[in-house]
């Protein structure tokens, strides 16, 4: 049989008889993956803020966690915003859809707010003045590595004119960007240039750039072979020069919470068919949407029965045990419905723990069928 290691049984035993599936939350990790990410930025800049993404898992033991770091909170919803007031003040207002309600209560509080387009700047000049409150409106730049095709604020046409704009409303504080999620290396450079190639064209110092995420989750940063730090040198690099000397704004989301959660899910049928055995999980892509783009990691948390004695036989056991591979798959009536791939061995009632679904996995988790598994907070 599969032996736990010392950290498996500690885990095992600390679970709570409660009914599976449901997420596994630990705060200790997010306020150390926090505190790494200030202390790394701060061997490269000495002049930064970091703002944490919310809707990256928006669990109120989360930004009470991130909070008390010291960190900031990027929002882009109301929903979002009134539970980020109930924090901080120290918000960040994106989104390409502001509504008027969204846009009073941030003015009201006086959150800095990206802007998206003209319509919305118009918007914010109207309600300014009719709450007689000071915009801190920044302009918000998608270019990234589709170089401006999207959605997402400004096309390289209008940038220029929306700055006008927003210098005439004597409201401009920054420019933010944001380059996409696990990032490689080479795309989040190409897009930092890209954004800094049109910045450049401005002969005005900025108070402050927002150069948004991008960052990888630390199990995807393993597979990319970077560390964090890579990143920061990048972002040094092009800073200097570009001669660019305003305080730069870090928006990161999945470092710091993607590997706080994991998934614990029971095994309530194995069957073969076609030849493959398939472990048939109370939890499957309901619980880790595959638009999350998780980077999952698959364990058994038990073992069900007790070693033998004869340590000759149970060591070739062993080993032709461990050769045997599991298709692990969840409750749906879907044929995607598959979570990954085991290679050990699994019995009815054993419990798998998916880790590393700290980051999208709650806020995209699907309801049907079934509810979204609950969540403990270690």
């Amino acid at each position: 049989m599969l032996t736990l290691s010392k950290k498996q049984t500690k885990q095992k035993q600390k679970l709570p008889a409660v009914q599976t599936p449901f997420y596994l939350l630990n705060c200790s990790i997010i306020k150390q993956n926090a505190k790494a990410f200030v202390k790394t930025a701060s061997k490269y800049f000495t002049n930064f803020d970091v703002f944490y993404s919310v809707k990256t898992n928006d669990i109120t033991a989360v930004l009470d966690s991130v909070v008390k770091c010291g960190l900031g909170l990027e929002v882009a919803s109301l929903r979002e915003l009134k539970k980020a007031l109930k924090f901080t003040k120290k918000i960040i207002f994106n989104g390409p859809c502001k509504k008027r309600v969204e846009l009073k209560l941030a003015l009201k509080h006086g959150v800095l707010i990206n802007v998206d387009n003209f319509t919305e700047l118009e918007l914010i000049k109207r309600l300014s003045k009719q709450l007689s409150s000071h915009a801190e409106a920044g302009i918000s730049v998608r270019l990234g590595i589709r170089y401006g095709v999207g959605k997402h604020g400004f096309d390289k046409t209008s940038f220029f004119d929306a700055v006008d704009k927003a210098l005439q409303l004597g409201w401009l504080e920054a420019l933010s960007f944001h380059p996409g999620t696990q990032l490689n290396m080479n795309k989040y450079r190409a897009a930092l240039t890209a954004f800094f190639d049109v910045v450049s064209d401005l002969s005005i110092n900025f108070k402050l750039i927002d150069v948004g995420g991008g960052f990888a989750d630390k199990a995807r940063m393993k597979t990319l072979n970077i560390k964090l730090d890579d990143y920061f040198i990048a972002l040094c690099d092009l800073l200097k020069h570009y001669h660019i000397n305003a305080k730069i704004i870090f928006e990161p989301g999945r470092y710091l919470v993607a590997d706080a959660m994991q998934l614990i899910t029971k095994v309530y049928y194995i069957k073969q068919n076609s030849g493959k055995l398939y472990a048939v999980c109370d939890a499957g892509i309901n619980a880790v949407p595959k638009l999350s783009l998780a980077q999952i990691e698959i364990e058994k948390l038990n073992k069900q029965h007790k070693e033998k004695s004869n340590k000759k036989t149970n060591k070739k056991q062993n080993t032709k045990q461990r050769q045997v591979r599991y298709i692990i798959t969840g409750p749906l009536l879907f044929s995607n419905d598959v979570l990954g791939i085991y290679n050990g061995n699994i019995e009815i009632n054993d419990l798998l723990a998916i880790k590393n679904v700290g980051a999208y996995c709650y806020a995209l988790a699907w309801q049907l069928s079934y509810k979204k598994p609950h969540i403990i907070v270690e």
